[in-house]
């Protein structure tokens, strides 16, 4: 038996700023993966871990405080856009840090659920 986590909420988590659609990392990658591991039976007996929001403490584990709530504070695509800027391959959407927090509780759930068997 084997788990992942995976919902339909990281769809959600496109890059606003990319009419083009260059960026590799995008919400389609992840849908068509799904897709193709189920579309092939490969979860038909997995576990798919729910989704939950990561607790501040959970997040200081691997990022400073600071910075969590510099993100949570930037609401509008200008400063999400203007804040990439400075930071190689990585955007934002005003629903990333919300999306990037419930899959950070569920990924933590996963380590959980296979260390306790």
């Amino acid at each position: 038996m084997f788990g992942y986590v995976y919902d339909d909420i990281m769809q959600q988590h496109a890059s606003p700023y990319d009419p083009n659609r260059k960026t590799q990392e995008r919400p389609e990658r992840t849908v068509l993966i799904h897709s193709r591991l189920q579309n092939d039976g490969l979860l038909k007996d997995a576990i798919n871990i729910k989704l939950r929001a990561a607790e501040d403490w959970e997040l200081c584990l691997n990022h400073p405080y600071k910075l969590i709530k510099e993100l949570e504070e930037m609401k509008t695509v200008e400063q999400l856009e203007e804040y990439c800027k400075g930071h190689e391959l990585l955007w934002l959407c005003p629903d990333s840090v919300r999306i990037a927090r419930l899959v950070v509780g569920g990924v933590i759930d996963f380590v959980q659920a296979n260390i306790q068997g």
